[in-house]
């Protein structure tokens, strides 16, 4: 991080006095978002806005949605790759 060879002196220690409070206080008690495949997205993002489109009910657009991501679940055996306890 003192490395930063970019930008004025100021725009230099705000970059690196930022990701130090990063690197110190949030990354250690971070959580991370769960990761999904990107077709899961997808059918999320997609139903979304064809709800706020005006394109599907939100009930039509869940069971659209809802298809779609068991394709993918069933398509990645994703049961078959959850954390076990």
């Amino acid at each position: 991080l003192d490395e930063i060879g970019r930008g004025t002196e100021p725009t230099r220690r705000a970059f690196t006095d930022g990701m130090q409070v990063v690197i110190d206080d949030i990354a250690p008690t971070a959580i991370p978002e769960p990761t999904y495949p990107w077709d899961v997205s997808l059918a999320v993002g997609t139903a979304m806005e064809s709800v706020m489109k005006g394109a599907a009910s939100p009930d039509k657009a869940i069971a659209t949605a809802e298809a779609a991501i068991q394709k993918v679940i069933d398509r990645d055996k994703l049961p078959e790759k959850a954390p076990k306890n």
